[in-house]
């Protein structure tokens, strides 16, 4: 399940996922939520179930986000290891495709706003 919610006194939105998604559903919310988001964007990705996600997945993701990003920079929130690791081999292939935008991941929601606020 993926929502999404505006931090108000930041405007920055935040989509929270959790628990097991699927390739469709997150390039789904890409397509039709990006057109409308705040410069300032943060997955927060602490509850979710990223197990059967592939390297193919990634490159969906973020052939999706290269078309549709109008925002400046995108904070991806993962608190276990496991999910920070694919969270980084995903702004890789990000990187690669050639999305253009400023990303980073963090392991603390904080310092995810404070980065996307510098």
């Amino acid at each position: 399940m993926i929502t999404r919610h505006l931090i108000k006194d930041r405007e920055i939105t935040e989509f929270v996922m959790e628990g097991p998604t699927t390739v469709a559903e997150m390039v789904d919310i890409i397509k039709s939520q990006y057109p409308t988001v705040t410069k300032l964007l943060l997955w927060n990705l602490s509850a979710w179930d990223v197990s059967s996600f592939t390297e193919d997945d990634m490159w969906r993701i973020a052939g999706a986000a290269k078309i549709h990003s109008v925002h400046e920079k995108t904070a991806f929130l993962g608190e276990s290891p496991f999910v920070f690791g694919m969270l980084q081999m995903y702004t890789s292939h990000s990187e690669m495709a050639g999305v253009p935008l400023k990303m980073e991941v963090f392991r603390d929601r904080d310092e995810a706003i404070e980065w996307l606020e510098d």
